[in-house]
This record gives C-alpha cells, sequence and structure tokens, in this order.
C-alpha cells in the first residue's frame, strides 16, 4: 500500500534540493511538526526557480493535518483566540470613549471614524429593513456535528439571543414558523400581531470550536445560535450584492482557466481571480502592494464596528451579533464584534478595509479604481504602493496585526488570494492537507503533480506510483485538464475513452461526446427520513426532492459517463 509518508519521501526525494532531502529524512522519522515548521522566504531569493523549488519543498506538508497532533492543534487555536480577545480588549479600551462622546476627545481620532464612516455608508447604501433568512451547512449552538442538514434544522424550534427578537416577527411568517405554529398548510397566514404558540429557546451567544488550518495550529471559529445565523447569512448576502457595485466580492465566472486545476484553484470567485491578476502584475512592475492580516476577524473589536460603520448598520449587526462565547464550559463576554462561523463577518471585515484603504488614498490624493489599483477581498487587500505605508498604519491604529510573512510591497514577488508570483511568473505551491485514501483523492495528487513533470522530470515517477496503485478501471479514466479531478489528466488524446452518447431528446438527434470518468459517490438522504410537515418545508427551502447530501467524504466512487468539449 503507498501510504503518506512513502509519497512524501518519494516527492522530497524528487525535488533532490539540501532542503528537500533534510525534509525527507524528518518525514521518515515520521516528525511532521518539524517539518510543517520549514519555510521559504521570498525576499532571500534572487530567481524564480530557486524559490519556487524551495517553495515545493517546504509548502507539500505545512497542511498535513496528523491525528496524533489533533490536541495540540486545538490548543494552539485556542490560545491565539485569548490573545486575540486580549488585543481587542486594548482596542475597546482605547476607542470606548469615542462611541460614548465623551468630552476632550481628539479631534483627529475623530476624523478618522468620521471618514470611515462615510466611507462604510458610500460602500453599503442604507440597512435593510426586510431579512429573508438562509440556511448554512454546518452545526449551530443547538444543532451539533458535520452531518446536520437543513431538515433537522426545520424539524427544531431555532434558538436565538435576547438583542434577536427584533426578527422574530420576521420569522414567525416563514414556512420554518407556520410548520412549528400548525399553519403551514392553511390558506390563512399566521396572525402578524398574535404570539407564537411557542416558546423560543434564548442562548447567550456562540459556542468556540476549531476547524483545521495547517499542521501547527486550528482555525477557531463561533458556532453560532441557528436563528441567528439564519439572518446573518441574509445579511452577509445583502452586504455582498452593495458591495458588487463596486467591483468587489464578484461571484465566480461559469468556467475557471485551466491553471487554476495544478493549484486547486476552482470554484473560486472573480474577485479572488482579480486579485491573482493584480497580484502577477505588481510582481513584474512592483506598483501594488499585497497585504495580510493575522487574525483579521478576530481582532474587529466590537467599538471599531460601531465607530466605522453608519447607525443603521451598526443596529442591525447588533441585533444578530453573539456578545458571548462559550469557551471550554466557560462564558465569555466577548470584545471581538463578531468571529468566523457568523454569517456576515467575512462581507463586514471586506467593508471595514475597503473603507480604510479607500481613506489612506484618497488622503494621499491617490484616485480608487475598484479592482484596477483597489481590491479586498476579505483581509486580503490591495493598494498603490505609495498608499502601503499610510494604510498598514491605519490599520495598527485600528488594533488589527500586519502578517509580515503575507504582506509584500517591495521585491519581485506578491500573493493575494491564493496566487504566488515572482516576476510574473505563478509559483503557487501544492499542498497536501490529508493523505490521500481513496481513488479519487489519488487522482487529484495525481493531477497536481502532472503540470510539474515539465518542470522537474523526476515527479514524473512519483506520478507513476500513484498511478500504480489505481484500479485499472480508474486508471484508464483520462482526459483534459478543463475536466478537472474525475479524470487522470493526460495530453495523450489516445488514452482517452470516449463515446458519442445517443440523445433521448428528440430536438438533438445528433447525441453528445462522453468521456470516462470517476464520479465521487455521496450519500442522499431522503426527505422520508423526517415528518411530512418537515419534508415539505425542506422542500420550500430549496432541498432537492431526491433528499439531502450530507457533508463528508464521498462513500464511494462509480465509473460513468461525462460530457465533454
Amino acid at each position: 500500500m503507498y501510504e503518506m509518508l512513502d509519497l512524501a519521501v518519494d516527492y522530497y526525494s524528487a525535488l533532490g534540493t539540501p532542503l528537500a532531502l533534510e525534509l525527507a529524512s524528518l518525514a521518515r522519522k515520521g516528525l511532521w511538526g518539524e517539518v510543517a515548521k520549514y519555510s521559504t522566504d521570498p525576499s532571500l531569493y534572487q530567481d524564480s526557480e530557486t524559490y519556487f523549488i524551495d517553495a515545493l519543498a517546504t509548502s507539500f506538508c505545512k497542511k498535513l493535518q496528523v491525528d496524533a497532533d489533533k490536541e495540540t492543534r486545538r490548543t494552539a487555536a485556542l490560545n491565539k483566540w485569548w490573545e486575540a480577545e486580549k488585543q481587542c480588549f486594548r482596542t475597546n479600551r482605547e476607542f470606548w470613549p469615542y462611541v460614548d462622546q465623551v468630552e476632550n476627545l481628539d479631534p483627529r481620532v475623530e476624523k478618522i471614524f468620521s471618514s470611515l464612516r462615510k466611507n462604510t455608508a458610500r460602500l453599503l447604501g442604507r440597512a435593510p429593513h426586510d431579512l429573508s433568512g438562509r440556511f448554512g451547512k454546518g452545526s449551530t449552538v443547538m444543532h451539533r456535528g458535520a452531518r446536520m442538514l437543513i431538515p433537522d434544522k426545520l424539524a427544531c424550534i431555532p434558538e436565538m439571543t435576547e438583542q434577536a427578537w427584533v426578527h422574530l416577527r420576521g420569522w414567525s411568517q416563514t414556512a420554518w414558523a407556520r410548520a412549528h405554529s400548525g399553519t403551514l398548510f392553511s390558506e390563512d397566514l399566521f396572525d402578524q400581531k398574535a404570539r407564537l404558540p411557542f416558546d423560543v429557546p434564548l442562548v447567550r451567544g456562540n459556542r468556540w470550536d476549531s476547524v483545521p488550518k495547517n499542521a501547527l495550529t486550528d482555525r477557531s471559529i463561533g458556532i453560532e445560535p441557528t436563528l441567528n445565523l439564519f439572518y446573518q447569512l441574509s445579511v452577509g448576502q445583502e452586504m455582498k450584492s452593495r458591495l458588487q457595485k463596486w467591483n468587489l466580492l464578484l461571484a465566480p465566472k461559469s468556467k475557471n482557466s485551466s491553471a487554476d486545476f495544478l493549484s486547486g484553484r476552482t470554484d473560486q470567485s472573480e474577485s479572488q481571480a482579480i486579485h491573482r491578476a493584480l497580484a502577477k502584475k505588481a510582481s513584474v512592475d512592483g506598483s501594488l502592494a499585497t497585504i495580510d492580516l493575522s487574525s483579521a476577524s478576530d481582532t474587529i473589536a466590537e467599538s471599531i464596528v460601531h465607530l466605522a460603520f453608519p447607525q443603521d448598520w451598526v443596529s442591525l449587526f447588533s441585533s444578530l451579533r453573539s456578545p458571548y462565547t462559550l469557551v471550554e464550559g466557560h462564558e465569555v463576554k466577548l470584545e471581538k464584534f463578531s468571529s468566523m462561523g457568523n454569517g456576515f463577518t467575512f462581507e463586514l471585515e471586506t467593508a471595514l478595509f475597503t473603507a480604510a484603504a479607500w481613506f489612506a488614498m484618497e488622503t494621499l490624493g491617490i484616485q480608487p479604481e475598484f479592482g484596477v489599483n483597489l481590491s479586498v477581498y476579505g483581509d486580503d487587500i490591495i493598494v498603490p504602493v505609495d498608499a502601503a505605508p499610510f494604510l498598514l498604519q491605519l490599520l495598527r491604529f485600528l488594533g488589527f496585526s500586519i502578517n509580515k510573512k503575507k504582506t509584500f510591497i517591495t521585491g519581485p514577488f506578491r500573493e493575494s488570494c491564493g496566487g504566488d508570483y515572482f516576476l510574473g511568473r505563478d509559483v503557487r505551491p501544492i499542498f497536501v492537507s490529508k493523505g490521500p485514501r481513496t481513488p479519487s483523492e489519488w487522482i487529484v495528487m495525481a493531477n497536481k503533480l502532472y503540470d510539474l513533470e515539465s518542470y522537474l522530470p523526476a515527479l514524473k515517477r512519483v506520478r507513476n506510483k500513484i498511478l500504480s496503485v489505481l484500479p485499472t478501471d480508474v486508471r484508464n479514466c483520462r482526459g483534459p485538464r478543463e475536466l478537472g479531478d474525475v479524470v487522470i489528466t493526460d495530453d495523450d488524446h489516445q488514452k482517452w475513452q470516449t463515446r458519442v452518447m445517443v440523445s433521448r431528446r428528440r430536438e438533438d438527434p445528433s447525441g453528445w461526446r462522453a468521456i470516462r470518468a470517476v464520479i465521487p459517490q455521496v450519500d442522499i438522504l431522503p426527505l422520508r427520513r423526517w415528518d411530512d410537515t418537515t419534508a415539505v418545508t425542506s422542500l420550500l427551502y430549496g432541498c432537492a426532492s431526491q433528499g439531502v447530501a450530507p457533508r463528508g467524504e464521498p462513500l464511494g466512487y462509480r465509473i460513468d459517463w461525462v460530457a465533454y468539449g
């Protein structure tokens, strides 16, 4: 059996550099944590080729999740969470007097926040009054487990924080509420002025948890109350639609470029593609800086949101945020405004950092052109080099920490949204988050190595080893990269298994071309698992009639024909 250890050692040996061979020695000893500590600093390299090879070595196992280190990673995430809370406390202590409008305030500070409010108001407009609500895919405070599905949530009365009571009237008119009030199939809508015929459970806030990030640490998240998250996601979507008018948070295009498949950059948004294009350009002409922050969402202090956003948005945010977090059995009053896990945190930080970058550029007399010389995606920020020092100073003033390892203002390297460029060359390395086990996972690994073969021919031996462990029927599923990881990428058309499929539609008698592919099999749970009312309500919220698919690994795979060309 070809295991992760064999793959790593073979990979490092194929790279062949002293650094790679040193990592191979550590991998043989099972010292994955030590392997993950190695990194490459592009500022120390004179050419893209040398940097790329070393980056391929140090990044390969940087995200590898080893079960033996699970508690260590979780503890590291929790320690970082506490540090972020302390950082937010210091920020709040500095700026709460400006929220409370006490006397003898510094007019220069007031001017900064006035400018930020003006910019966020321009970006977002007026806060919405009506929210439709949206479901997330993960757990909530009272719904635990990775397999928690929309029908499971609909089958229960949602919990909420006390501040979210203002959304109860709107929620009482939803199919969800009517199902629990017994009026789902009634012709009369539930009386808006009547009390709900049941109690909605109250909780103090969210629950701390962590998700995989890399080999050394997890990422902290907040598991939100069900009703809060239902409307948080609606607020996030509304903010996204407003920001898209400024060329921010643009939706994915219909197709990804073929180069995206090498680094796994599929199903990403147009804004991420714009960031990569700007980063590539800046690595050549040095005109733009790429800025990244450390623990950005966890260090947005509550006072900053109150000062940097218009009051109508602050009121909306505050009605849905969790003021407390349950951490390891202890309830903590939050200094941060919201965390990852909150349905609008990503859009909030995008708006905040865009407003800050806009302010910095206007202060320096630089005209912002969104998507050209100014773009923000979460905490990935791109601004002109001339504006970068001022913006960095402003971000520190607002209580944020600059990620110096991922911020580039000078030199031939830029990084943003999964794109690494050294003098215009794509030098994004490959990462392994877990050891491949299933045929589909081995195909992903083989395809990641494919485009590196022309650059490092020794990697072909590693790829051939991967292909040799695959069942024959899987190994014969070859095709173009445009199909992604349902086929083994192969430029030799003679190895493709293709056929013309007969169309069942009269208007298309010519049929369609198909290629043999490996299709992951997901677990489909039929709606009959739930009661009739929950099943009907699930259909109203967009669940497929054939059932719902839990998150998680596929059950297996099947060989089938898929359209191509």
